[in-house]
């Protein structure tokens, strides 16, 4: 709709209300002054046509007068109209229970009247709960028996509400044709009776129909002329939702704005008319165009408005859909767990109702959230189980969603080939289906699985294709998914075949890779998507260092970084500050424990001496029995008096681990942040008195400064959060080869500075399955403490062999050795750092948090050690195999 005739419409809506109020008011002063029975049911039935379009609320009212002063005189004919009524009412509410109750009454009443006309009336009626239902089979049965009573009564009314009931049920089934044919044949009769809300209905029911299949101009021309037949008669209910259906014709061409301010508009008559249903389904429908958008917040405020409004109204459909839409905002954000909660509610929700189609879709929503969160076994298991059901529903669209959903839990566990079998499947059932939005989706990953397979041109056909219908769509989130997928591409397609993609793919319009992630960057930042962000970013430095524009490369290579440090930010930030917090918090546990246990035994040993002098002075004789009684109190307490020894030495070890902590915050840490102090004058007097020598090697001892600040940082905030349970973790196979590379480069700077070579001689494709931060993190400290400890020229060797599902990494150095005496404490906090070879300082986190993040990847560290010789330290972690099963 153009902007000057929202303005008409208003303008209109305004005049009509007032007009329609006063017709209203009108029709209640006749009715207390009518003369006879006959004029009073002919006013009645006015006002409830009135009020069914003006105020729900005084429909229930005006029908319990109806059926009241039918019964009196015993009119059942005029009795079926007021039931008639009365399930309008409850269905809008919407009230299911009510509703069938009140059918089953309107049925037999008008089988025993016999009237043909209001028999076409109530199958109809009962048929629409039947639908929202999803009781298909009995929906068919009921307006067959509708249209036979409609076309014997000759009553063109009742006949139209038939064919349109029929239209309906037609689309529901996703019958297109067939529902727009009935939809004609209901406007035509509408037509013919010139009843302006019917003639409306009809042309809105036609929109309805184009917007399925995609022609989104004629739907809004069908909704255009609808509304002025229902602002002619006063109908709200019908303009809220015709200006719903604006809205989510304006969603699918990506018109935000106008979608936006439909809506609105909807959620402004739905109030008025007290329609809660349509008011929350609005909400939901708001939700989604912020989603796509990229504004999260907004859309979870949206959400949980619908979600308020649906539990107020027991609506569960509704909830549950509700639900998956916070759920999947959860899942973008990495919120895994809060995700996961939700789904599977409306998992347990959908079983306990028998309801195969919300079962389906909750089984498809936690097939995802697991695959995303790397939990691939779990992700196969829901993913058939959707399946499944899809296949027994005989739906299309939740079939292609499940077959999408196995396909990524297959490619992301490593079974490429059923992952590719799979997807080509579903781009061929896509391509004869002409569903646009699910061929996208399955080109994207179809396109990701070919270029794990290495082949980079079938991966690139799949992924322009996919652009091409991602900008068609104007789904900004999907578009950036797309050329994150395709800037990778293109990149490993360049490295491993310079210049032969390039020929192939000449014409393409994104052959300009660089252009291609620079632009897809400045899209993910003004929409605030943040793991793209993040992606291209990572793609971008590759692609420069790959290019030679070193500083170029450093630029996005820190942004990276920072980006993708920034999801642990909040997290570090908490996790110190209530470190303190903590131990402080166990020490007290232990104070009051060991108080409490010291009082128990000063207490017990009262009572005993009292018992003791009682026996004494009353029964001498019982001397033997008193001495066997003290020789077993004696004993409890010795046992008492161990536990204290222990809990003292706890509480020792606890303050041991604090002091050192704090003591590293206090001197570590502070200690290269002092060394920075004044670096700004001292550059500026070097620059002035020309000095370039002393800048050079001024930038050397800040890199070199800096590199040791992050590195203790990291393991400082990562030992903080293993120690608060919170450090994220997601689990995935990983190549131990590449993770060794990394750490290698990483400390390339460190080992030549003391012509220390790093040997790599882990086998390349040793998969293991480990967070992968704390795989970095494992390699990174192991191979910084081999460094350190080894001698100037010498050799630092990195093995790594798979055995029985797990496998091993082996890091050793012919450097100085460990001291027996240390071996015991070498992996706790207590212990005091040891100075390297060269006088490197430590702050003994590094060896500690190998130890921590080994065991909350299922493995472990060990060590072998020999004075003067050297050391080896061995990690293991879960292989390939061990990971299938887990």
């Amino acid at each position: 709709m153009k902007p000057c005739f929202f303005s008409m419409l208003l303008f209109l809506l305004t005049a009509t209300a007032i007009a329609q109020q006063g017709y209203a008011d009108s029709l209640e002063a006749e009715l207390k002054k009518a003369p006879g029975r006959k004029i009073e049911f002919e006013l009645l039935e006015k006002l409830l046509k009135e009020y069914r379009k003006t105020d729900p609320a005084k429909v229930r009212e005006t029908a319990a007068t109806f059926l009241q002063k039918a019964n009196e005189a015993g009119d059942s004919s005029m009795m079926v109209s007021g039931l008639l009524a009365f399930y309008d009412y409850y269905y809008f509410k919407p009230e299911m229970d009510s509703c069938k109750m009140v059918m089953e009454q309107c049925l037999q009443l008008a089988k025993r009247v016999g009237d043909h006309k209001q028999l076409a009336h109530a199958y109809a009626a009962a048929s629409r709960t039947a639908r929202r239902e999803r009781r298909f089979g009995q929906v068919e049965k009921l307006l067959r028996q509708a249209l036979s009573h409609a076309k014997k009564s000759g009553d063109k009314q009742a006949l139209s509400q038939v064919y349109g009931s029929l239209g309906t049920f037609k689309n529901s089934v996703r019958k297109f044709d067939e529902a727009l044919g009935f939809y004609k044949k209901s406007l035509r009769l509408q037509e013919q009776t010139g009843e302006p809300s019917g003639i409306g209905f009809g042309h809105k029911q036609i929109g309805f129909i184009y917007l399925r299949q995609g022609k989104y101009e004629a739907a809004l021309q069908e909704f255009d002329r609808a509304m002025p037949y229902f602002i002619e008669s006063g109908h709200l209910a019908y303009q809220a939702r015709v200006y719903n259906d604006i809205g989510v014709t304006y969603k699918k061409m990506g018109k935000w704005a106008e979608a936006l301010q439909a809506y609105d508009k909807a959620v402004g008559l739905a109030k008025q008319q007290g329609d809660q249903h349509l008011v929350a389904r609005t909400f939901n429908n708001k939700g989604v165009v912020f989603k796509i958008q990229g504004k999260y917040d907004e859309a979870v405020e949206m959400y949980r408005q619908s979600e308020q409004i649906s539990i107020a109204q027991k609506d569960s459909f509704s909830l549950a859909l509700v639900h998956t839409n916070i759920g999947n905002i959860y899942k973008l954000k990495g919120e895994y767990g809060k995700a996961i909660e939700l789904f599977q509610n409306n998992l347990s929700h959908a079983e306990s109702k028998g309801d195969p189609f919300e079962t389906q879709k909750a089984a498809y929503s936690l097939a995802n959230v697991y695959s995303e969160s790397g939990n691939f076994g779990l992700a196969q298991k829901y993913a058939l189980r959707a399946l499944k059901m899809a296949a027994e529903n005989g739906k299309t669209n939740p079939l292609l969603m499940s077959q999408l959903a196995l396909a990524d839990a297959y490619s992301g566990s490593g079974q490429t080939e059923l992952a590719d079998s799979l997807l080509q499947k579903n781009v061929e059932l896509t391509r004869q289906q002409k569903s646009k939005p699910y061929l996208a989706y399955s080109l994207k990953n179809l396109g990701q699985v070919k270029l794990e397979k290495k082949d980079y041109q079938s991966a690139l056909a799949n992924l322009f294709e996919a652009l091409q219908l991602a900008e068609a769509k104007g789904d900004h989130k999907f578009m950036l998914e797309v050329l994150e997928g395709l800037g990778k591409a293109l990149l490993e397609a360049e490295q491993a075949q310079p210049g032969e993609i390039r020929r192939q793919f000449a014409s393409s319009r994104s052959m300009d890779l660089e252009q291609l992630l620079l632009n897809a960057l400045a899209e993910a930042e003004a929409t605030g998507t943040f793991a793209s962000t993040v992606g291209i970013s990572d793609l971008l430095a590759r692609y420069y260092e790959y290019r030679g524009d070193y500083r170029s490369a450093y630029f996005y290579k820190n942004k990276y970084a920072e980006q993708r440090d920034s999801v642990y930010q909040n997290a570090h930030a908490e996790a110190v500050a209530e470190l303190e917090t903590t131990f402080e918090t166990k020490r007290k546990e232990q104070e009051n424990a060991l108080l409490k246990t010291q009082n128990e035994v000063i207490a017990s040993q009262n009572k005993t001496y009292l018992a003791a002098a009682l026996l004494l002075g009353a029964l001498l004789a019982l001397t033997f029995f008193f001495f066997s009684k003290t020789k077993s109190l004696n004993k409890k307490l010795a046992a008492q008096n161990l536990t204290i020894e222990k809990q003292n030495k706890d509480l020792q070890s606890l303050n041991q681990t604090k002091d050192r902590f704090f003591g590293i915050i206090a001197h570590d840490l502070r200690s290269p942040m002092l060394a920075f102090q004044g670096i700004g004058k001292q550059i500026a007097y070097f620059i002035k008195k020309e000095k370039t020598g002393k800048l050079l090697e001024m930038a050397a001892a800040v890199d070199e400064t800096s590199a040791k600040l992050n590195e203790l940082l990291d393991n400082l905030l990562n030992w903080a959060l293993l120690q608060t349970g919170s450090i994220p973790h997601r689990p995935q196979l990983l190549d131990l080869s590449d993770a060794v590379e990394q750490a290698k480069a990483l400390l390339s700077g460190i080992a030549a500075a003391k012509q220390v070579e790093i040997i790599n001689n882990a086998p390349a494709g040793l998969l293991v399955f480990s967070d992968e931060n704390a795989l970095r993190t494992i390699a990174r400290n192991l191979l910084a403490n081999a460094v350190k400890f080894s001698h100037i020229g010498g050799t630092v060797t990195v093995s790594a062999h798979a055995e029985n599902g797990f496998a091993t990494l082996s890091v050793s150095d012919n450097g100085i050795g460990i001291p027996p005496e240390k071996m015991e404490s070498l992996f706790t906090l207590g212990m005091q750092s040891t100075t390297g070879t060269a006088g490197e300082k430590g702050t003994g986190l590094g060896l500690l948090l190998c130890a921590e993040l080994a065991q909350a990847n299922g493995g472990r560290i060990t060590v072998e050690s020999e004075l003067g010789k050297g050391s080896t330290f061995r990690v293991l972690l879960p292989g390939q195999g061990a990971s299938r099963h887990s």
